[in-house]
């Protein structure tokens, strides 16, 4: 799956777009509500959590795996700004994580477990 912006080559651009998503809403609020989301979306996807829409798209199964990788690299990163004068935010190829950590076949529950 290819962001629409680059997060490596345009990192400020990447945020805003992200920051964007959220729109008016609260962003707590949206975090908050998340987990409930996705629930809904697992149980309504029934089969087809597992199919990818085009080549070079992620199948919901996918999709929540990046969820899940994304979480814990921002909790990594919460806590090297907490503690490090200028810590170095190193991206991560959110491709080759989907690909290598094999979430199309992975529970969906045990992923939003996680």
């Amino acid at each position: 799956m290819s962001a629409a912006v680059d997060p490596v080559q345009n990192p400020q651009a990447y945020q805003r777009m992200l920051i964007d998503l959220v729109g008016e809403d609260d962003p707590l609020a949206v975090q908050e509500e998340t987990s409930g989301a996705l629930r809904l979306v697992i149980a309504e996807a029934g089969d087809l959590l597992r199919i990818r829409p085009a080549t070079d798209e992620w199948s919901v199964l996918e999709l929540l795996g990046h969820m899940l990788d994304a979480e814990i690299v921002s909790s990594a990163r919460y806590r090297w700004v907490i503690a490090e004068e200028r810590p170095p935010l190193t991206p991560y190829d959110q491709d080759r994580w989907v690909a290598a950590l094999g979430y199309n076949g992975a529970d969906p529950l045990e992923l939003l477990a996680t």
